[in-house]
């Protein structure tokens, strides 16, 4: 069968499909299928990142036609970029044309994020809203009325594949963009705790964009994701802190006391009794006592879906400030190139390197210049860079139990080892050593449960509800 050209007018597409070998006028006979979502969708006038609003999590919607048996429509596939204007003016619509009297038509309607299709073009299973519509037959003449509106609960779960859903015949109803009550952001119940700051509850879409080179770290894995809110370390926990709130010591490996660099530990900033490396971020700590300590003080460590919702400044950005790369003034990285980091890069901020002098090391809290998620209750520093933090989860791939299961995820958290890599910890963020990607907000990464490390240390947070 020949597909007739696609013709879009605005954001209304005119599909018309044809049996027979020659081009013929379309029937007058069509319906007019508008489509609607509650979910919140990016404005045509972008507003500044603001903490109190919901993030835009999509900005595409693709139509797939199908004609019956007897009537194949191949290639009637529709793709363009969705607005929360165009759904308030309700010009999301797909007019279709059918051989009058043929009820085997359906149109597959996917609502999805640009950013996160896959390689091959199509859009990412796990964060599409998708939806199947049977559509009625038409007359020779006339136009039948039908909407759907897709919901954001649904995302990740494909429905009417099998048994094509139908829509609601007649105008559509007022749009309901941006109505997702999952996607409000929702604050904390009382004022944060000394040194903390209120972390606003919201929905966002985790996962990278691009394969990060980690065992289960999947370019086409992301998830919808809703979190409560929770109150969160301004900073990265120092040894002056740890050890004065009663981390368990056998749970850190202090300073070698050398600075040759010869060994991973000269990096090491626990000093008992109190010294110099005391008021920056402790490091080289195990997970269980990050742990403990935090819990000692009525919270824990956050989860992974937690630090990435920060670390992307609560904006899916790579960055906490944005997407824009980072210069060595922005944040605490690349900071290798001396003793046994001699030959490892990126080496290019280590001449910026102050605390620890020319061998590197993480700087007192707060010393990239850009690197602050700005709050009402005061900002929250060091999320790019400085020490890379310890999550509570443990560590599965994207495609094992705790993270492959379809739809959206309420405040996720793995509390089981993985299947194929056994009991793992999990970190997250850049750190002072680190650079390229493995600053970014999305980025994860494992260790074993009985490791340190001088480029991981932790904060703590604890429930706001």
């Amino acid at each position: 069968m020949r597909a007739r050209a696609l013709t879009i007018a605005g954001l209304v597409a005119t599909v018309a499909c044809l049996g027979g070998s020659t081009p013929t006028a379309a029937p007058a006979g069509q319906i007019v299928l508008s489509v609607d979502t509650d979910a919140p969708v990016v404005s045509e006038s972008p507003r500044p990142i603001d903490p109190g609003t919901p993030i835009p999590l999509f900005d595409r919607i693709r139509f797939d036609v199908v004609g019956s048996p007897t009537a194949a429509c191949d290639g009637c596939t529709q793709d363009f970029a969705l607005t929360s204007e165009s759904l308030v003016a309700g010009t999301v619509s797909v007019g279709v044309a059918p051989p009058p009297g043929d009820d085997g038509w359906t149109a597959r309607i996917r609502i999805y994020a640009l950013r996160l299709e896959q390689p091959g073009g199509d859009p990412d299973v796990g964060s599409t809203m998708d939806v199947t519509v049977a559509l009625p037959a038409v007359e020779a003449t006339g136009i039948v009325e039908a909407s759907v509106v897709l919901s954001t609960d649904g995302t990740g779960q494909p429905v009417g594949q099998d048994a094509p859903v139908s829509p609601v015949f007649g105008a559509p109803a007022p749009s309901l963009v941006g109505t997702w009550p999952a996607a409000q952001r929702t604050s904390c119940s009382g004022d944060p705790p000394a040194g903390m700051a209120c972390v606003p509850g919201g929905a966002f879409l985790m996962g990278a964009p691009v394969d990060h080179y980690m065992p289960g770290a999947v370019a086409t894995w992301h998830r919808l994701v809703v979190l409560a809110p929770f109150f969160l370390d301004r900073t990265e926990v120092t040894g002056t802190r740890a050890f004065a709130g009663g981390i368990a010591a056998n749970g850190v490996d202090g300073w070698s006391g050398s600075t040759a660099g010869t060994s991973p530990f000269d990096w090491c900033t626990g000093q008992v009794p109190a010294g110099a490396r005391s008021p920056l971020p402790l490091n080289c700590v195990l997970q269980s006592a990050a742990r403990g300590f935090c819990q000692k003080a009525g919270g824990d460590l956050p989860t992974e879906a937690e630090l990435e919702y920060v670390m992307g400044g609560l904006q899916m950005t790579p960055y906490v400030w944005g997407a824009d790369l980072p210069h060595c003034a922005d944040a605490v990285w690349g900071r290798n190139g001396f003793g046994l980091l001699d030959d490892v890069v990126p080496q290019d901020c280590l001449i910026d390197s102050m605390a620890l002098g020319a061998q590197g090391g993480p700087e007192l809290p707060g010393s990239g210049g850009r690197d602050s998620l700005a709050l009402p209750g005061g900002p929250i520093l060091d999320l790019t860079g400085n020490l890379a933090e310890l999550a509570r989860d443990d560590y599965q791939t994207q495609t094992e139990p705790c993270w492959s299961v379809a739809g959206v995820l309420h405040d996720p958290v793995c509390t089981t080892p993985s299947p194929s890599l056994g009991a793992q910890i999990t970190s997250r963020g850049g750190s002072w050593s680190a650079g390229g990607t493995f600053l970014e907000a999305d980025w994860r990464q494992y260790g074993a449960s009985g490791t340190v490390s001088p480029s991981i240390g932790f904060r703590c947070m604890k429930p706001a509800e």
